[in-house]
């Protein structure tokens, strides 16, 4: 019987009909594929495909995928971000070019279908019909799913010191940050629990170093500073020696009019400077330390004086678009003061409750006021859900107008950013209403992450 040409291992694993060439077949060559020849034994670094698993090579098609991949973020999302720009230039907003598809083709599946996470998540919660929602979730959690591998791969990986921390943490990230917007309760902690853990194997804060790591820590400090003050003092995430280190860095940079967006600096500062302060009395508590209970009652007392004595025209008067920063400024100092008073007050770190109750009212009514203005510019958008639930937090001793005013404002920020967290924040403070109040720590009796972020800025990084 004559001898049949055997086909190389490579058309064979594909069902193709091979050219028989030695030593490598043609068809391997034109694709670009190391020929794997025609030995006898199966060579084992081929993916083999189970039986009736067979699929062969799909045609090529000319630039489709690039020219579409990025239409959903573009048409979608970019519009409500570029806004920004008209504030001053944002070095994270940008529309998705193939030329960024391409780039996006080399990094790792949890990274590049971060991004189509994303995008589903923004149609989903802007559907307008259940059928096509829930085939957008179905969507979502397929997508989520092959991250979620792609990512326990990379851990593997990185336990044998193979890839780069950094690709990872800002692939947890945006896993976290994905998960967030889904109104998933519980994930998002576990994943910034892992990326705080990773960031204290590598040293610190401090420590953390290489191109592009900036953006990566700025995302990672705001997200978990932000999911702090809407977690109850005995469940933070950041551990106090980060706190303390933060604040550290903090005072030892400049204030950068998109680091830590909408909060200036100064008001972000005092944010941490309160969350250590929470996390530091409750432990006292827990722990039946010996601490004297009245240095935090002096500590609480500067905190929520330096908060009072920023200046709003003196902090926007370097910035384009003046009018527009200085709304933003007035509104976070009252935001962030209310945030002060109440926080404290729960674990009674404040005295002169009189004096207190009057500057939280005045805070109160010029943060309403303030809100009224700005969540109808074109500005800030996603931006001012943090504020919008610090006024409903005490909004519980004020009229049932502001209460309705802060109901719609959710509403109709979850719709115009795409996100469930304003509705997830809706129905939190709903149900603190329903029960008379209490606290801040009453009404975030559990950690909710109240970020509107979206992505993590990848550029430069290596």
């Amino acid at each position: 019987m004559e001898n049949r040409k055997r086909h190389c291992w490579e058309c064979l694993r594909l069902s193709l009909v091979c050219d028989f060439t030695e030593p490598e077949c043609k068809r391997c060559s034109v694709a670009g594929v190391t020929c794997p020849g025609y030995g006898e034994t199966k060579p084992l670094r081929l993916n083999w495909v189970a039986p009736g698993k067979v699929r062969s090579r799909t045609r090529k098609t000319k630039d489709k995928g690039p020219k579409t991949l990025g239409v959903p973020v573009n048409s979608a999302m970019y519009p409500l971000m570029v806004a920004l720009n008209e504030l001053g230039r944002h070095p994270g907003i940008r529309k998705i070019q193939p030329v960024h598809i391409d780039a996006g083709m080399t990094r790792p599946d949890f990274i590049r279908l971060n991004i189509v996470c994303m995008a589903l998540n923004h149609r989903m919660n802007r559907a307008g019909d259940k059928r096509e929602a829930l085939a957008l979730t179905h969507a979502y959690y397929h997508f989520r799913g092959l991250v979620l591998r792609s990512l326990n791969e990379e851990i593997r990986l990185e336990r044998n010191r193979t890839r780069n921390v950094n690709v990872l943490i800002v692939g947890i990230l945006s896993l976290l940050l994905a998960d967030a917007h889904q109104g998933e309760p519980l994930h998002w902690r576990c994943h910034l629990q892992g990326v705080q853990q990773l960031i204290m194997l590598r040293g610190g804060l401090r420590a953390m170093t290489g191109p592009g790591i900036q953006p990566l820590l700025l995302c990672y400090t705001y997200v978990t500073v932000i999911g702090d003050t809407s977690s109850p003092a005995s469940d933070l995430t950041m551990t106090t020696p980060l706190l303390a280190e933060l604040i550290t860095i903090l005072k030892d940079n400049g204030d950068k009019p998109y680091s830590f967006y909408p909060f200036p600096t100064p008001l972000f500062a005092a944010t941490v400077e309160i969350n250590y302060l929470r996390a530091r009395a409750i432990s006292r508590v827990q722990t039946e330390t010996e601490t004297d209970p009245e240095n935090f009652f002096q500590e609480a007392e500067q905190i929520l004086q330096h908060i009072q004595s920023f200046h709003p025209e003196q902090w926007s008067k370097s910035r384009p678009a003046k009018p527009a920063w200085l709304l933003l400024a007035r509104l976070m100092q009252a935001a962030v003061a209310i945030y002060c008073i109440s926080s404290l007050s729960s674990l009674s770190l404040l005295s002169h409750k009189h004096d207190h109750d009057h500057a939280k009212t005045t805070s109160r009514k010029s943060l309403y006021t303030l809100l009224k203005q700005a969540l109808s510019a074109p500005w800030f958008n996603g931006s001012l859900t943090w504020p919008l639930v610090v006024l409903g937090v005490d909004a519980v001793n004020d009229s049932a107008n502001m209460r309705a005013f802060v109901k719609e404002g959710l509403t109709d920020l979850s719709y115009r950013g795409g996100s469930y967290v304003p509705l997830m924040a809706k129905g939190v403070l709903e149900r603190y209403w329903a029960g008379g109040g209490g606290g801040w720590d009453v009404c975030f009796d559990r950690p909710y992450a109240m970020t509107m972020q979206w992505t993590v800025n990848r550029h430069n990084l290596r």
